[in-house]
């Protein structure tokens, strides 16, 4: 008794006993007997060890295995005892907890199992032996440049998703990251779950292979044809194509070629006679339109449109075409309160501007410049900045016109 009383002023087998009061009597008894036939028990349970140095602490742990009494001990978080924890890995059975299983998801071994271990590290000092099970097994990621070489295709299955990306096991124990900018040449993917869910099977091109950090980089983009990478052969600078407009923002249109092939048409490239504040003012979205390859680049995925280069630009000539003093047939197309545009050939505008004329001639100036009025005009100069050619007037003319009719009223 007098050895019981100092087993059981031990910290470690006072906890083991307060949790197992019933079986105390039995536990004492089963630790005195391993203690007293140490080198018997030694040989049988504990051969490899090390050292054949008696310990308190390996015998409770071995009398708690061999009485089967696991379940009415381990109620409690196992990192608070790890002395018993560790030792009893030792004896018969290593538990799930003591194995190192970096290289295997899923270990299922139960108490009782047998099981092969490789004793990793031993420390005679406090008799305690660090096990693993994973050091049995082939190392996934040994020789994963052979395995999966750069180029290589692959099969997978989606185990994981982040914004980013796509995580797809190979095999047990290696994954793969396909990145949301490998997944599709010709769409803005913004979450891997606009084209997968969890499970799916996929083929993938193996594109980078990095052991060290064990990171293998795949693309399934790769396994199509880049469209870009014959877009100067198909679209050359200068050629003439059609298009649907896809998208509008405030400097341009994207339009269209073909699947996954758009282009910018800037807002200065829209129109020779207009000055285009917004796309919106001459596109829509759906639009079918004639474009003029102007610049490319196929490594940049750039393509540069322009609308109004399908036509000629009626103002290189212009001014060999409206030389100052030519006076010129037109029509009224609106009024304002500055002037009046008026109509000219090749969607060109001019302008006659009211303000040389009195508050009471423009008023009745307004009246007879409606539009469709016919009239003519003389070219005074021309503004290429504004787009713009400047006319002048005879308003005197038609002043004379409007007072002579009010007068045979």
């Amino acid at each position: 008794m007098q050895a019981r009383k100092s087993m059981a002023a031990d910290p470690s087998v006072a906890y083991v006993g307060n949790l197992m009061s019933e079986l105390t009597f039995e536990f004492f008894r089963m630790v005195e007997l391993i203690m007293t036939h140490w080198n018997v028990y030694f040989d049988k349970f504990l051969a490899g060890v090390g050292q054949n140095w008696m310990s308190a602490d390996v015998a409770y742990a071995l009398a708690i295995q061999l009485l089967d009494i696991e379940a009415e001990t381990c109620d409690y978080d196992i990192k608070d005892v790890p002395t018993f924890v560790h030792m009893k890995s030792m004896v018969q059975n290593v538990p799930v907890t003591m194995i190192e299983s970096n290289w295997t998801k899923s270990i299922t071994s139960e108490l009782g199992d047998d099981l092969q271990v490789k004793i990793i590290d031993y420390d005679p000092e406090t008799v305690r032996v660090s096990l693993g099970l994973k050091q049995l097994q082939s190392e996934p990621w040994e020789g994963i440049d052979e395995k999966y070489p750069i180029g290589s295709i692959v099969q997978g299955k989606v185990v994981n998703m982040m914004k980013y990306g796509a995580f797809v096991e190979l095999e047990e124990g290696v994954e793969g990251l396909v990145h949301v900018s490998e997944m599709s040449w010709t769409r803005h993917i913004k979450h891997p779950t606009d084209l997968f869910k969890i499970g799916d099977s996929l083929e993938a091109k193996v594109l980078t292979v990095e052991s060290s950090e064990k990171k293998i980089s795949l693309g399934i983009k790769q396994l199509q044809d880049n469209p870009w990478d014959k877009i100067e052969e198909k679209y050359e600078v200068d050629s003439i194509h059609e298009g649907i407009v896809k998208n509008l923002t405030q400097y341009g249109a994207f339009v269209q070629l073909e699947e996954g092939v758009d282009g910018l048409v800037h807002i200065s490239d829209m129109s020779w006679t207009e000055i285009v504040k917004h796309p919106k003012d001459v596109l829509n979205k759906g639009d079918k339109v004639k474009i003029k390859i102007l610049d490319l680049s196929n490594q940049e995925h750039r393509l540069s449109l322009g609308i109004k280069q399908v036509t000629e630009n009626p103002w290189e000539n212009i001014s060999e075409e409206y030389e100052t003093g030519k006076k010129v047939k037109t029509t009224i197309n609106e009024v304002s309160d500055k002037g009046a545009t008026v109509k000219l050939e090749n969607n060109l505008e001019g302008i006659v501007l009211f303000k040389s004329l009195s508050k009471d001639d423009k008023k009745q100036i307004k009246e007879i410049f409606i539009p469709n009025f016919e009239l003519e005009v003389t070219v005074q100069e021309i503004d290429e900045e504004l787009r713009k050619i400047i006319f002048i007037v005879d308003f005197s003319e038609y002043l004379k016109e409007s007072t002579d009719l009010e007068d045979s009223e």
